[in-house]
């Protein structure tokens, strides 16, 4: 496996995940400065920007191996679920692939079903039961829904100005499967996203519940 091979499977690989999240890319012969290919805006990061501390130090003290499912914490303090998967050949290690998703939406609503489940009082209402982890403030219900009309866009990939009525349907029926369609006034948010009548959308999902598709534009993986 090659740099040039790797750079290659970024942004499919960006594509693959769920929600904001982001792929990146180290040529560890180029550390610190390493990165050389970076799909997603999660940290703001572009090529030719240093590697973090942490992988600097691995690669020092000889200890770079394969991580997955690690946690880390932006600057702002958001969580994010984070795997580093070591790259290498027959002269040793050769690159860092890096897979950093922001799941403190979904924490939240793991915390406030937790909270309606199991019988948790709600904040205010007495002291929570310790667990072994940070618990996040329940999440904004406007922030789900943005998170996830935010992550069919991307996957689709393609400028919404740009989309024609089949990019707009696939938009719709990813949604769907996401149960966007549950929260409130989603419909309404759907036909401002896609610059499109409340009326399209409910015919949008109409088409997907007949099966009536007549062309099915590639997501952009």
């Amino acid at each position: 496996m090659t740099i040039a091979a790797l750079i290659g499977i970024v942004d499919p690989l960006k594509h693959s995940l769920i929600g904001r999240s982001e792929v990146v890319l180290h040529d560890l012969s180029k550390l610190p400065n390493s990165i050389v290919a970076i799909a997603g805006r999660l940290t703001s990061r572009q090529v030719g920007d240093p590697a973090t501390d942490e992988l600097v130090h691995a690669w020092q003290t000889g200890n770079m191996r394969t991580q997955i499912g690690y946690e880390k914490n932006t600057p702002e303090g958001r969580a994010l679920r984070c795997s580093t998967i070591l790259v290498e050949d027959t002269d040793g290690p050769l690159a860092a692939l890096c897979m950093n998703t922001d799941v403190s939406v979904w924490q939240g609503v793991h915390d406030m079903t937790a909270a309606i489940l199991h019988g948790a009082p709600w904040p205010g209402e007495g002291p929570a039961p310790e667990i072994p982890r940070h618990v996040e403030p329940a999440p904004d219900i406007k922030e789900v829904a943005n998170s996830l009309m935010q992550d069919a866009v991307d996957r689709v990939g393609i400028p919404i100005d740009l989309m024609r009525k089949d990019h707009k349907l696939l938009v719709v029926e990813l949604l769907r499967s996401h149960g966007f369609f549950l929260l409130k006034d989603s419909v309404e948010a759907t036909a401002n996203l896609l610059k499109v009548s409340r009326f399209t959308v409910y015919n949008y999902l109409n088409e997907l519940d007949d099966g009536s598709r007549t062309d099915n534009p590639s997501l952009n993986y």
